[in-house]
């Protein structure tokens, strides 16, 4: 009895692409029976690490001398177990690929929106400085226009004091003359 392994597997398959599935006993029949024995002593699991490491021809091949040579409800059994599965693992393996391909994207995504924020940030505390800079300009620039107008009111009221003076004077002075 034969114990399935990889070498034995590809053995067997290179086998049927050259000879076929054989019932006939002066014909292969012995490879046939070796090839059943084999895969109904196997487990699924052990049959389906097997099956991963054929190449995609050998594959395919595995598929035919199964339908060929096992029972329909065994080889559907097998099929579903090996095919099936390892479509559904190289499937998978796509879609977490494509996952993290995505992940990492929204990752740089997500450190060049965080980069801009820090930008942003900046600018508007600048903005914010040079504001209050400007707001405390203002208020200085608002204090001194009103010491001017307090200065110029009060030139204005001594203007009209020394008016009224210099009339007095000159007034007193076309007396005295």
């Amino acid at each position: 009895m034969q114990h399935l392994t990889t070498e034995y597997l590809r053995n067997h398959l290179e086998h049927v692409r050259k000879v076929g599935v054989s019932h006939d006993p002066s014909n292969g029949l012995q490879a046939t029976l070796d090839f059943q024995d084999a895969i109904g002593t196997a487990s699924l699991p052990e049959i389906y690490e097997v099956y991963k490491d054929l190449s995609v021809p050998d594959r395919r091949t595995f598929v035919f001398a199964c339908t060929a040579s096992l029972c329909p409800e065994m080889a559907e059994e097998v099929i579903k177990e090996t095919v099936v599965r390892f479509m559904r693992w190289r499937e998978l393996q796509s879609m977490n690929a494509e996952f993290e391909k995505g992940w990492n994207e929204l990752g740089a995504a997500e450190l060049r929106f965080n980069d801009a924020k820090k930008s942003i940030h900046k600018r508007l505390n600048e903005q914010k400085r040079r504001i209050k800079e400007l707001a405390n300009k203002l208020i200085r620039a608002e204090q001194e226009v009103q010491a001017l107008h307090y200065d110029l009111s009060f030139a204005r009221g001594k203007m009209r004091e020394n008016r009224e003076y210099a009339e007095k004077y000159l007034q007193i002075k076309a007396l005295l003359s």
